[in-house]
């Protein structure tokens, strides 16, 4: 299998992006950013969730394409 620093360099960013994120949602929860009296930290933790893992979908079917092309019979890379 081909390392993930062959995956496109868009995707490594969305990844990257998203690993920050779910950070940002730790943090959020944990109370360390001071958030104004009107916002809910839950639900903009769940809403930080929600957009690290659509950002870090790319990068997963990429991985799982690469996969599933090695596997198939006839073909080789």
């Amino acid at each position: 299998m081909r390392p993930f620093s062959r995956l496109p360099r868009p995707v490594l960013w969305l990844e990257v992006v998203g690993i920050l994120l779910l950070i940002a949602a730790f943090l959020v929860l944990q109370r360390f950013f001071p958030l104004p009296p009107n916002f809910n930290a839950s639900s903009l933790a769940r809403g930080l969730v929600f957009a690290s893992v659509a950002l870090m979908l790319p990068a997963a079917a990429t991985i799982v394409w690469r996969t599933l092309r090695s596997w198939l019979p006839g073909r080789k890379n």
